[in-house]
């Protein structure tokens, strides 16, 4: 039986231990339409081409990938970054990419095949997985020359009704990035229909900042009293729009989000340990980097306690 309890512990422990308040937003994707309601976004047919990289141009300055070299992608998704590495620099000895979706372990495999005159090498498991894999394959440390690190979920996530990242696509309430992998692994839907109320509240503030964590947390022990579990995104997308005022609001950058917003990030943070996993990779990549190797740790984050949005650029081994 999976201890909620001691997850919970482990995982707000470590923010505890940062000795400051978790000070990174890990916002989802969404389209909205000019009416300023949130729109579905398709899943694309074809994985070519379909993801549009976050800042990539900075990033591939700053990566400067060249012949020869060793590149690592961290979080492969649908293969947006690793797609514009190689087409920057074509003759690469070897490039690494990894990711904990079997799904995109999948598109990898594809891309290794559809770049068969580079030495690509798709891995799948977690930041954790990580050394185990590289020294499977004979990797050995201090020989990678620059670390790509693009923290969250993927758009292609998002955009899968099955798989529960969404606010505006209704489906099962599951967030797990690696679900075909740990079939026993916990769903946001387990958490939120099984934790009591101030382990919720607690869960939603630490991870998802929201103010109103108090109220979101009562709303949704009422509903379990009242109606039975909760098992749909649009389920609790209803639940936490109850308690505001109205389902949509301007964030810090003026833009439109919707109210369940930071609650699904903070079920999505939770259920897949993602702080821990963050760490570990930041530690993996300082143990794989060369001495003057580069590393992008491409994420959102706050500033100074404002909730102003930021992409923190961690460049250079130790760094």
């Amino acid at each position: 039986m999976y201890n909620f309890r001691m997850h919970q512990t482990l995982v707000i422990g470590f923010c505890l231990r940062l000795q400051r308040p978790l000070n990174f937003k890990l916002l989802p994707n969404y389209r909205f339409c000019s009416t300023g309601h949130v729109c579905q976004v398709k899943k694309p047919q074809n994985t070519k081409g379909s993801h549009i990289p976050v800042m990539l141009n900075e990033i591939l300055t700053i990566l400067n990938p060249k012949e020869g070299q060793v590149i690592l992608d961290m979080t492969f998704g649908s293969g947006g970054h690793s797609r514009e590495i190689l087409r920057t620099a074509p003759q690469l000895k070897q490039l690494i990419v990894l990711d904990r979706d079997p799904l995109a372990h999948e598109i990898a495999l594809d891309f290794a095949d559809e770049f068969r005159h580079c030495k690509i090498l798709p891995l799948l498991g977690t930041f954790e997985d990580l050394p185990h894999l590289l020294q499977q394959h004979q990797v050995p440390t201090n020989s990678i020359h620059s670390v790509l690190l693009d923290a969250g979920a993927s758009s292609m996530q998002y955009s899968a009704a099955n798989r529960g990242f969404s606010l505006s696509l209704n489906g099962n309430l599951d967030m797990r990035m690696n679900e075909l992998r740990e079939a026993d692994q916990p769903t946001a839907a387990d958490v939120v229909n099984t934790l009591d109320e101030k382990s919720l509240q607690e869960l939603i503030k630490k991870y998802g900042e929201e103010k109103k964590a108090h109220d979101i947390a009562h709303a949704i022990v009422q509903f379990r009293a009242a109606f039975g579990k909760i098992v749909t995104t649009h389920q609790l997308v209803a639940i936490v729009a109850s308690v505001f005022d109205s389902p949509m609001k301007l964030d810090k950058l003026q833009r439109p989000a919707h109210v369940a917003t930071k609650t699904f990030q903070a079920l999505r943070i939770f259920v897949n340990n993602e702080l821990n996993q963050l760490s570990n990779g930041l530690l993996v990549a300082h143990s794989y980097l060369k001495e003057e190797g580069k590393s992008v740790d491409n994420k959102e984050q706050k500033s100074g306690g404002s909730e102003e949005l930021l992409k923190r650029m961690s460049m250079r081994r130790g760094h």
